[in-house]
């Protein structure tokens, strides 16, 4: 009678995993990061594509310019020419304004003061329809030579500047009273705290901070979303001014907001720079800058202008 036998089989080892497992490890570590990185890079495509920044804006300023670059030309250099003819008499102008104003005011016994009021708005609605007009140059020859318009010339587009010049200004009057009311309704409280309330309820540093804080950011958010009013009463008239608003609101999403807080901040850089590079001229050479601010301003508010465009018509076209 034979014994059976047992059949034993190899245990698997447990120690150190083998070289194939290492790679295999490493393989999967390898294709994991590169989809990683892939995914990053459609992100970052993405957003670059659905943002709009300040280099891409002076980019597509540049090309319009060059396809419409004569009248483009023109309306800079009668807008440099206006502001520096209005540089130039403006102390003239004033003082003529108050000798006419008193010889008025001599004659038919008008107080002097009442007179001023009655002129000095008059005065202020004429600067502002030249300088409606002047921006209204500008944008439209910027954006004539975006769209690639052929039938063009400078005096058909100062034409249309001259007439869209009063809907801009009464814009601009528009966006003055919402920002002036957003204004009031945020201080008014604040002033009321102050005089009347501040005994009988204190408030703490951090309640304090907190309330200035969103005072300030709403007033930001108001002028960030009517930031493209203007140019909505200029390029869309077939809206009314008060639609203008609620159109300015659809087009400004969060991709125009980066692009207006950057812009903003360079604007203000700029200013900033030229105010201190004009002090140190005046220091160091001794002459008056006072026309050489005011022109490098225009320069800053020329190019602003000219970027604004280009990104209402960017919102424009993503929205269409």
């Amino acid at each position: 009678m034979s014994v059976p036998q047992i059949l034993t089989f190899p245990t698997p080892l447990r120690g150190k995993p083998s070289l194939g497992k290492f790679k295999q490890a490493r393989k999967r570590f390898s294709r994991l990061v590169s989809s990683r990185i892939k995914s990053i890079k459609r992100y970052l495509l993405k957003a670059s594509r659905q943002h709009y920044f300040l280099p891409k804006a002076f980019s597509d300023l540049r090309r319009a310019s060059a396809q419409n670059e004569d009248i483009v030309l023109a309306s800079v250099i009668s807008g440099f020419l206006l502001v520096y003819a209005c540089s130039v008499i403006a102390v003239e102008f004033v003082v003529a304004l108050s000798n006419a104003t008193y010889a008025m005011s001599e004659a038919t016994d008008v107080d002097m003061g009442l007179l001023l009021l009655v002129a000095g708005p008059l005065v202020i609605l004429f600067c502002m329809l030249l300088a409606a007009a002047t921006l209204n140059f500008l944008s439209l020859a910027v954006m004539d030579g975006a769209n690639r318009k052929v039938y063009r010339t400078i005096r058909t587009t100062f034409k249309r500047a001259l007439g869209a010049a009063s809907r801009l200004t009464s814009a601009w009057f528009l966006l003055g009273i919402v920002h002036f009311a957003r204004m009031f309704a945020v201080f008014m409280p604040v002033y009321l705290y102050v005089k009347w309330f501040s005994d009988i309820v204190v408030l703490s540093n951090r309640a304090l901070i907190a309330v200035s804080t969103f005072a300030i950011v709403w007033l930001i958010v108001g002028l960030i979303k009517y930031s493209l009013v203007p140019y909505v009463a200029l390029f869309e008239p077939q809206y009314l001014l008060t639609e203008a608003f609620g159109r300015s609101r659809q087009l400004v999403n969060k991709q125009a907001v980066v692009f207006l807080l950057i812009g903003s901040l360079v604007l203000s850089v700029y200013v900033f720079g030229l105010y201190k590079l004009c002090v140190l001229l005046k220091a160091t050479l001794g002459v008056g800058t006072n026309l050489l601010f005011v022109l490098g301003l225009l320069a800053g508010i020329m190019l602003a202008n000219g970027a604004m465009v280009m990104l209402y018509r960017k919102r424009k076209l993503a929205r269409s």
